[in-house]
This record gives structure tokens, sequence and C-alpha cells, in this order.
């Protein structure tokens, strides 16, 4: 978000809106794409703003006594590393500085971005490396999928509707954890308030032990053409005349800037890159 005047609310107010930036030009695809339905995916990403990682509050799940079965559906998923590098104490500065400074490579093979002042290259192998994403595994909810069986044992009844059905049906808790870190953190969504058709598959996925190929997923959803607005305020936006103190955010000292205070693990296992 950045604050900027509003016409509509008079020159002596100030709102905050969404910067809308294009770079349909500046950036192509990350990948190449292999079928319609990556193209289809592609295109849905494209067209959102992007959002923050969201992470895990382990201290809540333990005392909920559920962080066994969190650990072993996201590992079954192969996400378990993701979900500890998008912690508590890395994931701001993972979301400001390691998602806004990526860019592709001219031979549209790799990503690059910056961190700590460096530029690095990455790739698919790299992106496993670092995020422990599987590159193997199903690329798709497969065709004759029963979602209506599935949704039945998640909720407990058949009440299945191919419009989507609000999350709060899932009886495990630690399921319904692990399907809000799915559409926050991977399909990239800014809200989890219904399960649609895939999504279940993936669920399914996580009871089930079955890999689920989410690198381009993560790629399309959470990178593509997309960035965050800066993390320090816009200096042309001028004073703020805010009165709410709720509203009014503290500008960052230098100490606080994401390029200095990146988590030490998160930036280490870059340190031999390309």
């Amino acid at each position: 978000m950045v604050r900027t005047k509003n016409p509509n609310f008079g020159a002596d107010k100030e709102v905050e809106v969404e910067e809308e930036v294009d770079y349909t030009m500046r950036y192509s695809y990350p990948f190449l794409l292999k079928c319609e339905w990556e193209n289809e995916v592609f295109r849905k990403f494209n067209n959102s703003d992007i959002t923050r990682p969201r992470y895990l509050d382990w201290d809540l799940i333990r005392d909920l006594k559920i962080a066994a079965k969190v650990t072993k559906y996201l590992k079954n998923l192969g996400l378990d590393t993701f979900a500890r590098t998008v912690d508590y104490s890395g994931y701001d500065y993972f979301c400001y500085e390691f998602l806004t400074t990526m860019s592709l490579s001219a031979d549209k093979k790799k990503i690059g971005v910056r961190m700590k002042d460096r530029e690095y290259q990455i790739n698919l192998a790299r992106m496993k490396s670092v995020f422990g994403f599987p590159t193997g595994g199903e690329r798709e909810r497969p065709r004759g999928f029963n979602v209506n069986a599935v949704w039945t044992k998640l909720a407990g009844f058949n009440n299945w509707n191919s419009s989507g059905m609000p999350n709060g049906y899932i009886t495990d808790p630690a399921l319904a954890i692990v399907y809000k870190f799915l559409t926050y953190n991977v399909s990239g969504k800014d809200q989890t308030n219904k399960v649609n058709s895939t999504e279940v598959y993936l669920l399914s996925c996580a009871l089930n032990d079955t890999k689920f190929h989410c690198v381009r997923e993560f790629i399309h959803s959470e990178i593509a053409k997309r960035r965050l607005p800066p993390i320090v305020p816009d200096p042309e936006a001028g004073p703020s005349t805010a009165t709410n103190e709720e509203e009014e955010e503290e500008p960052l000292s230098p100490e606080q800037q994401p390029h200095v205070t990146i988590s030490r693990g998160f930036y280490q296992r870059f340190q031999n890159d390309l």
C-alpha cells in the first residue's frame, strides 16, 4: 500500500490505495508453460495483487496439540522446509526483499534476486534446495478426481457445491491450518473463505502423502510479474494527515530495513549460489 493524494476526497486528505504497475512488457513468463492449465493459472495470477506471506503460529499450534499433524501434512506436500522459511523471524524480510527484487534472466531460465546488495541467480534446482519444493509428482488435479468423496471425508458429510465450500467445514483443525497456509503462501490468495476443488485435491495429497509439483505454482502465484509496494514511505506523498493512531505506521529506521536484517538462515542458503 502507498499513501497518495485522492482528488475525490480533497487535496488535504490522503487514503491508502494499491499501487498498480504494469510489468507486461518488462517481465515475461518465468519458465516455459507446458499446458493450457498453466497458461490459465498464470493469466489469473497475473491480474492479481501480490499478498504478503502468512507465517504459522507454532506456539499456538503446539498449545492445540496438533503440531505433529500439521508438520506431517506439510511434509507430505513437500512444504515443510518452505514453512520454516516463511516463519515469524524472517517472513517480513523474505517478502519485502526477496519477492520484490525478482527479475527474469535474458534466456528466461533463471530468476534473479537481490539480497544484502548482492545479486543472485536462481533456477528450479535452487528453488528446491532453498525452499524444499518438490520438482516431481502431480502437476494438476487428475481427471476423474472424486471431489465429492474427498470433501465428505474432510467435512464429515456430503454437501459439496461446485462453487466452493466454506473452509470452516473442515473438521480436522490441523488440515484446516494447512489449507490456510496453502491458499496464502502457495496460491497467493488474500483470503481463504472458500475451498475449491483443486484445494480439496491438495488436502487429499496432504492426507495421503502425494507429492504435488508446486514450484511452478509458487512462481506463478507469488513471483511472476508482480511486486509489493516499497517498504519505505513514498517520498512524494508528503506528510500524512491521518488522525487515527492505529492507521499511522511508524517509518522504519535504517537498522530495520530488510537488506540489513533478513533472516540469517534464509540468507546463508544463498551464499554459495552462482
